[in-house]
């Protein structure tokens, strides 16, 4: 039986409420403050109807009782029972423990386990009884791994120290089998997740992505350009995942990474017999796979001659054949297509073909690089961090201002990607609780910001001497973080046949600098 009190806040009134409890003879089993209403709860043994409203009426007679009901828990233990509940539908035994290892709770799982279910009639468990912990964390948010063994069988124990209370502080413990994290492993590997999308918080980026957002729901091939690092992959990515297609297959093929016979067998696939008198079956190629959705054609403008033309074929008719295959495939494929090459140039040099070209850029977006959309930088530095920290059971880190204002003097010729691994470099090493300039190791930065000055005393010299040397003082110290000389040119708004010139003048080049 359980009863909600509502009341006065009266010293005595618990103690007058009980004692009618007591005349009864009725026993206690629990008692609660109730922190939003002011009273209290009781919980009592069961009694019958008539002698509950009795007592109820005796209750409402002490002084300071406002009212008396009936209520079918306390709080308190209803929430206890729905945290048992959750820890119960895991399948990994999870249990706590105070500092002295005296279990305080655990789940279904752990129970079974270690058989605690049998041992209900010791008033103490105590875990260390069962398995022991080599090392056990000693901060708040870090967790400790270490591998234990229960009953001949292996696992990956993850130990948290909980609360910062000395009085109030326990371990919870989790315990993974290592056959179920690789079929966790699998499962994430093979299923369609969806990536992050794009922060974007500059006025450049948010009008690309409005573009993006209406070539999402067209079916005619979209060209994706941008530098290395820019997210041209995640792009893709979301452009798949919020058009018509969504639900069927994202495929990638790199042309880049891949030999041409590696790569048209990877797009195309092969007839059965085709390299191997015991390959009966053949395989399909991504374009097979991918039917009803999208092929993603990453660095396209590494792709081989060969491979051109027949991709240019299967553009044309929608059809194609496998290698050594006499029977055309026809599949409902987009294709969706990266390059951080300028694939006007590659045609006009002969190296990608013409009519392909104007078959692939049906619709076109670019990239901006990071040093060109400054407000992204520190909106994107946070996020990595929040991210990673979250990933690594660290505290929220933070950014020192001097280190924020390198991240943002920085070039970043990796772009995105450089600044991701940057920073989780940086909070996998660190040990204290900011991100300092030092914790970046951005050498190339350090480089671009140790100019010498010219020694006006000791030069001697014509003026255009001068200008020689400091010319080839900004050329070395810029190349790092620019190391071509078509985005030197772009950073200094000179040709690129002039820049050229003047590295190879000042004998600039990334063997001379490494």
């Amino acid at each position: 039986m359980q009863l909600a009190i509502s009341c006065t806040d009266r010293i005595g009134i618990a103690q007058d409420v009980l004692d009618v409890l007591a005349h009864h003879e009725i026993d206690l089993t629990g008692i609660e403050i109730n922190h939003q209403d002011d009273g209290f709860f009781l919980s009592t043994m069961q009694v019958e109807l008539p002698s509950l409203q009795l007592v109820m009426a005796e209750i409402r007679k002490v002084e300071g009782v406002k009212d008396v009901k009936t209520t079918s828990y306390l709080p308190m233990s209803h929430s206890l029972n729905e945290l048992q509940n959750i820890m119960d539908q895991l399948t990994e035994p999870v249990f706590s423990m105070d500092l002295n290892f005296k279990l305080v709770m655990g789940n279904q799982a752990a129970n079974a386990l270690f058989n605690w279910h049998l041992d209900k009639s010791k008033q103490v468990i105590h875990c260390q009884d069962y398995l022991v912990f080599k090392t056990l964390p000693q901060q708040v948010n870090q967790p400790s791994f270490e591998n234990v063994q229960v009953k001949q069988s292996l696992f990956l124990a993850d130990i948290r120290l909980v609360n910062k209370s000395h009085l109030d502080s326990h371990y919870l413990v989790r315990l993974y089998n290592p056959k179920q994290l690789t079929n966790l492993l699998s499962h994430s590997h093979s299923s369609n997740i969806p990536k992050e999308n794009f922060l974007a918080s500059s006025l450049r980026m948010r009008k690309l992505l409005k573009v993006v957002n209406v070539a999402t729901q067209s079916e005619a091939p979209l060209l994706i350009s941008g530098e290395t690092g820019t997210g041209k992959d995640l792009l893709a990515n979301m452009s798949h995942k919020q058009g018509p297609r969504k639900d069927q297959a994202f495929l990638v093929l790199s042309c880049a990474t891949l030999p041409d016979n590696v790569a048209e067998n990877e797009l195309f696939g092969h007839a059965p017999f085709a390299f191997s008198n015991e390959d009966g079956e053949g395989k399909k190629g991504l374009l097979q796979l991918a039917d009803k959705g999208t092929l993603f054609l990453d660095e396209v403008g590494d792709m081989s001659a060969v491979l051109q033309v027949k991709l240019l074929r299967f553009l044309e008719q929608g059809k194609f054949r496998r290698i050594a295959d006499e029977k055309e495939i026809e599949v409902d494929v987009r294709i969706i297509c990266a390059t951080q090459h300028d694939l006007f140039k590659k045609v006009e040099s002969g190296e990608f073909r013409e009519d392909l070209y104007y078959r692939l850029n049906v619709l076109n977006v670019t990239i901006p690089p990071l040093r060109e959309r400054d407000n992204d930088i520190l909106p994107l530095a946070q996020y990595f961090i929040e991210s990673i920290c979250a990933e690594q059971g660290k505290p929220l880190l933070t950014l020192t201002k001097e280190c924020e204002s390198a991240v943002l003097a920085y070039p970043w010729p990796g772009n995105v990607r450089q600044l991701k691994n940057t920073l989780l470099r940086a909070i996998s090493m660190l040990d204290h609780e900011q991100i300092e300039l030092e914790d970046l190791a951005l050498p190339q930065y350090q480089q671009a910001t140790q100019m010498q000055a010219l020694d006006v005393a000791e030069f001697e010299g014509s003026l255009e001497q001068a200008m020689k040397q400091f010319e080839s003082q900004l050329l070395k110290s810029l190349f790092p973080s620019y190391p071509s000389s078509r985005l030197l040119a772009k950073k200094l708004g000179l040709s690129h046949t002039a820049i050229a010139n003047k590295l190879k003048e000042h004998g600039i080049n990334k063997e001379s600098l490494s």
